[in-house]
């Protein structure tokens, strides 16, 4: 299962996780409105939540920064009104700005997470922040997604979604939780879930065939599943990655990875689910063996790219000539674009790039690029706190309507290029230090990129304000 096998690269020293953090932004990039947060270091076994999947900050649709009062701009809320997320006095506290950090610690008792709201206007003025000194203590190791000027945390030991929010003194505070027990469901992977507008959010069932609608803002059950059946493949597990899904022009795309029963290899496809989320309608379910990838980026245009992370570049690089490659939903549209694709390695080396061994992205910077990740020995991608003998990643820029990619000087990454759910720009990227005493968190939608050291593995990362 291939988040799985992410997370043993992102615990090995020899291969750390990088992970997409993103602002509460609006999530529709298409309409101005954005592994996994892959964890440096947590444990990860299916079971009760665990880390080991994709992960991250999802942004609102309709709970920009500084909007959590505003109760209907939502396409599920209709001409209503509906309650909505805690409203935050634009001056709680004395910052111009606030940044959410994750920091997954051991303990005796087991993995767990400090949640803290840092006072900074930018990113620099994070420098040495320690999250542990400043949050909420709780158990796990689920890396938390943000809507607004909320966080979303999965329980690793019951079937339970707990909100925190951003109180007027500029701090985090507990607030209330969703439960689906009563369902009959067991566990909630946090990657199986989405946070689609301000009052619409999905758990996807995959073991019960469904997609559950919840209310991120009353923190209840709509009533309203959604049929996913038709996805399942006899021999095969479904699993619905949910936290990499985006939302363009009222519809949430959702991908989709299989893996095998008896060999727990994945199955190399680009499968999309195609959601209204005002009416909680499947719309399309499309799948494409051309490109595999799970990966999306949503374009200002209202196109949508589907891309390989790390392994599904590994897996069509190592020991062949084949070359990644990109396909993609075009504006307006709901399934995926049969007469389009892009080998991804012929476009990085037209920017002077060696023969790549594999090409992963892809993080949409809100200004029609894609950010794609091309592998090369350590040594010749510069330092990135590889070990000796790893594969590190020079980054590129795709300018899609360009149809030219060029390199982003003085970057590179070891590990998994991956970007969080739903979010919208600025993007962020976490990079662990093989001991976790750190984090680099680099702002990808600046130019040129910036960069600051946090303290600890942090796992998610996100603008609140």
């Amino acid at each position: 299962m291939r988040h799985y096998r992410n997370t043993t690269l992102a615990t090995s020293t020899a291969s750390l996780a990088l992970a997409f953090a993103c602002s509460s932004e609006p999530a529709d990039e298409a309409s101005g409105g954005r592994e996994q947060s892959l964890e440096g270091g947590a444990a990860g076994a299916p079971s009760g939540g665990a880390a080991g999947a994709p992960s991250g900050g999802a942004a609102g649709a309709a709970a920009g920064s500084g909007n959590a009062g505003a109760a209907a701009a939502d396409p599920a809320a209709g001409a209503s009104a509906v309650p909505a997320l805690p409203a935050v006095s634009p001056d709680a506290g004395s910052a111009a700005g606030v940044f959410f950090l994750q920091q997954v610690a051991d303990s005796e008792a087991g993995p767990v997470s400090f949640l803290a709201a840092a006072a900074a206007s930018t990113l620099d003025e994070l420098d040495g922040v320690d999250a542990a000194a400043l949050g909420l203590s709780v158990p796990g190791d689920s890396p938390a997604a943000v809507h607004g000027t909320s966080v979303f945390l999965a329980s690793s030991d019951e079937p339970t979604i707990s909100r925190f929010d951003l109180g007027a003194n500029g701090q985090l505070v507990a607030g209330p939780s969703l439960s689906f027990a009563s369902l009959g469901v067991l566990d909630v992977f946090y990657w199986r879930v989405i946070i689609a507008s301000d009052i619409k959010a999905y758990l996807f069932d995959s073991e019960n065939g469904r997609a559950i609608a919840w209310n991120p803002a009353t923190m209840e059950l709509t009533g309203a599943e959604i049929d996913i059946s038709e996805s399942e493949k006899p021999g095969f597990t479904l699993d619905p990655l949910a936290y990499y899904g985006r939302v363009v022009g009222g519809t949430l795309f959702v991908p989709a990875s299989w893996y095998s029963d008896d060999e727990f290899a994945s199955l190399g496809t680009a499968a999309l689910y195609a959601v209204d989320i005002a009416s909680d309608t499947l719309l399309e379910f499309s799948e494409d063996t051309r490109c595999p990838g799970y990966m999306l980026a949503a374009l200002p245009s209202g196109e949508l790219h589907v891309l390989p992370d790390n392994l599904f570049a590994e897996e069509l690089g190592l020991g062949t000539d084949a070359s990644a490659c990109s396909v993609r939903v075009a504006a307006g549209g709901v399934g995926i674009d049969p007469d389009f694709s892009q080998d991804l390695g012929a476009l990085v080396a037209s920017a002077g790039a060696a023969p790549p061994r594999f090409v992963q992205g892809g993080i949409s910077d809100g200004n029609g690029g894609i950010y794609l990740g091309a592998a090369a020995p350590a040594e010749a991608a510069g330092d990135a706190g590889a070990a000796e003998g790893e594969l590190a990643y020079s980054l590129f820029r795709w300018d899609v309507a360009a149809g030219a990619a060029s390199a982003v000087p003085g970057l590179s990454i070891t590990g998994a290029l991956v970007e969080h759910s739903n979010g919208a720009p600025p993007s962020f990227a976490l990079q662990p230090a093989a001991d976790l005493a750190s984090t680099r968190i680099l702002g990808l939608s600046a130019s040129p990129a910036d960069e600051v050291s946090v303290a600890g593995n942090v796992v998610a990362f996100a603008r609140l304000r």
